[in-house]
């Protein structure tokens, strides 16, 4: 990953809230894939790991949440 990054795809990854406060500031980021395509449900990502991503991230268009459960209206804002 390179601050050059412009997609970013976690559907197969259980990265949690704390490899995603982690992420560097990624000007040309503009898409984030965090669905899970498994059947359950990702509880290890919150409304604190999106804020990050909104603040470090400003070109940011399209952020796919599916299955996400522990966002909450705060999250949802940015």
């Amino acid at each position: 990953m390179t601050e050059y990054t412009r997609t970013l795809d976690f559907t197969s990854s259980s990265i949690p809230d704390l490899g995603l406060l982690t992420l560097p500031r990624l000007p040309y980021l503009y898409k984030i894939d965090l669905n899970d395509t498994r059947t359950g449900t990702r509880d290890n990502v919150t409304s604190e790991s999106i804020t990050h991503i909104s603040h470090n991230c400003p070109n940011l268009r399209i952020l796919y949440l599916r299955r996400c459960i522990n966002i909450c209206d705060k999250g949802q804002g940015y």
